[in-house]
Formats: structure tokens, C-alpha cells, sequence
């Protein structure tokens, strides 16, 4: 039996240029919503799926985000932080903490955005990760407006057939990501030669390259905090238990 996933990273160098000003002082995964911290929604989801280790990448007003979340106990994580004099994307983001923290990528591990409010069963992901064993399992959504945000073709069996620009063909559901996904080792075979990328680079090329990758639908709640619009309905959703059956805070 394979071992569980028990590392991640955590993406949390985002300037938040569009909640300013709320992010002028406050850096954006310690802007509230539902009277806490944004990130600390997406920790409680980390911890209740059995990781124990989380690295997080830092930038805008960094010293913050560490100063608040201290060293993960209070979840009963180990965080590891990762602070970033330029903002390296996504992808050179995980490269970098990967290349200082080799234990990070020592085997599978999750990563997710901490600017999504999801009610995602983790753990869930990370099993059927190791049990197929793709290069990377992203959890995908139904969406009218999957077009806006990019979108990710599946065939019928989960399979991604295309990457925002990057198709081969089969799609039969158009879906959009969530900002949670579990990858393999490999995925650092197809990254660029270059310091600063999104992540979605690696998809495509990876895709292109013949990979087997996985996007299993999220049925539950789902929602970006990435503007002041957005911030306000996801406020007011759990102000009135609209918000999916969201882990309980703290320690798992």
C-alpha cells in the first residue's frame, strides 16, 4: 500500500492588487472573511487531510502572514515558509521551495491556492491520486462561466484532454479549476528552464507531451476571494450557512 500525501504547498505570494486597498496593509491571505483570515479556511482543509508538513510561499507583506500563522500548531501542522524578493508565479514558486526543501517533492503532494473557500475532501483527492498514480490530479468544476476563467477539457472518464490552449482532442465536459490539486514528482520534468511561471506552463507541456492527468469534478462549494465583489458574497454566504459543509476550524 502506497504511502498517504503528507506535504503541500501553500500559495500565498499574491500581491492582491484587486482588493486593494484592503491589501495595502493587510496582506491578502490574512484579509478576513466570516471574521477570519482567509487562509486559515484552506489550513483547516490541508489538516483534515492528513498533512502534516505545508510549505508556504510569502511576498506582500510576508513578515505578516508568518508573524500570524507561527509555525502551524494551532492546526497541527509544521509550515514552512518560503519568502520571495520577486513574486516567482505559481510554477517557479514550487520550484524554488521544492529546490531549498527537497522533502517537499519526496513523493506526491498537494497544493492549493490560499485565496479559495472550498469544502473539498482532500484527503479523498490525494487517495485516488496514489492509487492511479497520474502526473497530476486537479480538481475541476462545473461552471457557466468556465470560458472566463480557462478552460480545462475532460473526457468520460476524468481524463484532461485539453489545458486552456493546449488540446488533443476528446474533450466531452468543458470544466474550470478550483485551485486544488495533487501532483507527482514528475512534474518538475516538464517545467521551463527559467525562474519565474505559472504552473499552468507544466500542464500544457506536460499534456502536449502525452501525460496522463486527472480532473475529477468538486460538486460542493467553491469560491475565489480575489476581489472586493467576491469577498462580499463569500462574507454573506457564510454569515447565512450557505457555504458547504466546510471543516471545522483548528486542529483536525
Amino acid at each position: 500500500m502506497s504511502a498517504p500525501v503528507t506535504h503541500a504547498m501553500l500559495l500565498a505570494a499574491g500581491l492582491g492588487e484587486r482588493l486593494r486597498p484592503l491589501t495595502e496593509r493587510v496582506p491578502k491571505p490574512l484579509v478576513p472573511v466570516g471574521g477570519r483570515p482567509m487562509v486559515h479556511y484552506m489550513l483547516d482543509v490541508l489538516a483534515a487531510a492528513g498533512i502534516r508538513e505545508v510549505h508556504v510561499n510569502t511576498h506582500h507583506l510576508g513578515e505578516r502572514v508568518q508573524d500570524a500563522l507561527g509555525d502551524g500548531d494551532a492546526w497541527g501542522l509544521r509550515l514552512c515558509y518560503h519568502p520571495e524578493k520577486v513574486i516567482l508565479g505559481t510554477g517557479g514558486g514550487l520550484k524554488a521551495a521544492a529546490a531549498a526543501c527537497p522533502s517537499l517533492a519526496s513523493g506526491p503532494f498537494t497544493m492549493v491556492n490560499a485565496d479559495v473557500l472550498i469544502d473539498a475532501n482532500v484527503r479523498a483527492l490525494c487517495a485516488r491520486h496514489v492509487a492511479e498514480i497520474p502526473l497530476a490530479t486537479l480538481l475541476l468544476r462545473d461552471d457557466p462561466d468556465a470560458r472566463r476563467y480557462g478552460v480545462i477539457g475532460t473526457d468520460a472518464d476524468d481524463r484532461i484532454r485539453r489545458f486552456l490552449d493546449a488540446d488533443t482532442g476528446g474533450t466531452v465536459r468543458e470544466r474550470m479549476f478550483t485551485g486544488v490539486q495533487v501532483l507527482s514528482p514528475a512534474i518538475f520534468g516538464h517545467m521551463p528552464d527559467r525562474e519565474v511561471f505559472p504552473i499552468t506552463d507544466a500542464y500544457k507541456a506536460a499534456l502536449l507531451a502525452g501525460e496522463r492527468m486527472l480532473g475529477p469534478a468538486h460538486p460542493g462549494y467553491w469560491a475565489d476571494l480575489g476581489t472586493p465583489e467576491r469577498l462580499a458574497a463569500a462574507d454573506a454566504e457564510l454569515a447565512a450557512g450557505r457555504a458547504g459543509r466546510l471543516v471545522p476550524a483548528g486542529r483536525p
